[in-house]
């Protein structure tokens, strides 16, 4: 159970007093019982002193009767335990219980002042025994006892524990009544200040502040305006966020709406394209069965510009897809050597257009795995045809292997070519949609910008990534790696 902050206050304060409180009066009731210690050693000493001196007129005239009248009024109350008059001989002349003189117990005996005294145990209790002598002529003719209880419930007597006692609770009370009434100066002030905060919180309203609470110079009117402060900041934290969300909801609707008009526009263009390429292709039969070579010529600038469209449509189409979240992975038992071969024969043709060579490194390791082929084949062929593209009576090199990567293996593809290279702002923006290396680079090369940002996304909805590195002037080097055989990783943009 969680209590509130006065209630723990008054539980310490009244722990704190209590305890302290305790060992005052502990300290007190021990000093009290020292000088009341002291107090009958000094007055057990004095009575012991006077029966001594009273006692020689006795022994010299051997009037033991009187003594024995001496000795039964000299203890003055019952804190006293025995009094007693013993002659040097040893015999006893007088003493107060006869009955237990012989069983009385005696520790070791200190001598202080010409004078004598020791612990004994008398009745089963403690008690301390003065020891006076009486000398007469420089002769010792006996020795007066006196011995009081040392006990300390014996020393303090009811009426001084019950005033103790008394002392004791009234202190508490006082503190605890005071300790009250001082916390709540500092909670109350607290619980408006949390009741003026949970208000706030529910209206997002103007904090308004008691004015007494406003005033103070102290920690709680620190705190005050410390909370009015944050009321500001947050008030204006609240307002930017709602702007900023209100901005962002109408972006996202308005890329929605874009994704939607691409994907809709995108299979709008592609049937009459189809119609187009399929028709050259017709053409281009019939003219080369007529020998009209002059038209196949025209006819296959038609259907090389159509596919090339149609390839820009299948870019917005799946750029447009992966914006809206409609992309997919297919997953299938895949050859990765018949698959890689596949893609080196399909752009041998587009590699050997600027005199390039496309060489195929594939490790032995490299086998049969778990993949989307489809998605691979458009990576490589994305980077493979900027390779080409880029790359003038050079090498373009495709390496094929598996590596361990924090205990996941991994497959890489790697694509280096002897191109014009980049530099590493241009790399730093190369996989950002619709965006080339520079606009002269777009004007000479053409192109959308889509394929390696198109490449990107389907390597990291497969559960990898892809990087660059090149050096301007001297080649490129881009990197694709993601799992393989690993069916969990299987998952939609």
């Amino acid at each position: 159970m969680q209590f509130s902050l006065h209630k723990r206050l008054i539980f310490w304060l009244f722990g704190l007093v209590f305890v302290s409180t305790g060992i005052v009066m502990l300290l007190f009731i021990q000093d009290a019982d020292r000088r009341i210690d002291e107090f009958r050693f000094d007055h057990a000493s004095n009575l012991a002193k006077t029966l001594a001196e009273g006692s020689l007129d006795a022994l010299v005239t051997e009037d033991y009767v009187s003594l024995r009248n001496s000795v039964e009024v000299t203890l003055p109350g019952e804190d006293y335990a025995y009094a007693a008059v013993i002659r040097a001989d040893g015999k006893i002349l007088s003493h107060t219980d006869l009955d237990l003189v012989g069983r009385i117990k005696k520790g070791a005996s200190v001598k202080l002042d010409g004078m004598s005294f020791s612990d004994a145990t008398y009745h089963g209790w403690q008690v301390h025994e003065v020891v006076y002598p009486a000398v007469l002529n420089n002769e010792l003719l006996a020795n007066a006892y006196v011995a009081y209880y040392i006990d300390s419930h014996k020393n303090i007597d009811s009426k001084t524990i019950t005033s103790i006692v008394g002392i004791f609770l009234f202190l508490i009370s006082a503190l605890t009544i005071g300790g009250y009434f001082v916390t709540r100066q500092f909670v109350k002030p607290i619980d408006s200040l949390t009741a003026l905060i949970s208000d706030f919180e529910i209206q997002r309203g103007e904090l308004q502040f008691d004015e007494n609470i406003w005033k103070r110079n102290d920690e709680v009117g620190k705190l005050a305006h410390a909370f009015k402060s944050m009321q500001l900041d947050v008030v204006e934290y609240i307002e930017k966020l709602r702007v900023e969300m209100e901005e962002r909801i109408k972006a996202e609707s308005a890329s929605k709406s874009k994704s939607d008009f691409l994907a809709n526009m995108s299979h709008e263009l592609r049937t009459p394209l189809n119609a187009i390429i399929g028709y050259s292709e017709l053409l281009i039969e019939d003219s080369d069965d007529k020998g009209d070579h002059a038209a196949i010529k025209d006819l296959q600038k038609i259907n090389s510009s159509g596919i090339h469209l149609l390839h820009l449509i299948d870019n917005l189409l799946d750029i447009s897809k992966i914006e809206a979240g409609k992309m997919e992975l297919e997953y299938i038992d895949t050859d990765l050597q018949a698959l890689i071969h596949e893609v080196a024969e399909t752009t041998a043709t587009q590699v050997a257009q600027n005199n390039n060579q496309l060489i195929v490194n594939i490790s032995s390791d490299v086998g049969r795995s778990y993949l989307d082929a489809t998605k691979i084949k458009q990576i490589l062929f994305n980077l493979l045809s900027n390779a080409s593209k880029f790359t003038k009576e050079g090498n373009i090199e495709l390496v094929v292997y598996k590596r361990e990567d924090n205990g996941n293996v991994n497959c890489v593809f790697e694509v280096r070519d002897q191109g014009i290279g980049m530099t590493e702002e241009q790399c730093a923006k190369v996989f950002l949609p619709y965006t080339q290396a520079d606009g002269a680079t777009t004007r000479k090369y053409g192109g959308t910008g889509l394929g390696l940002t198109i490449s990107q996304r389907f390597c990291q909805m497969m559960g990898g990534d892809i990087t660059v590195s090149s050096v301007l002037g001297k080649g490129s080097v881009f990197t694709v790696y993601f799992p393989v055989n690993e069916i969990d990783n299987v998952k939609s943009a």
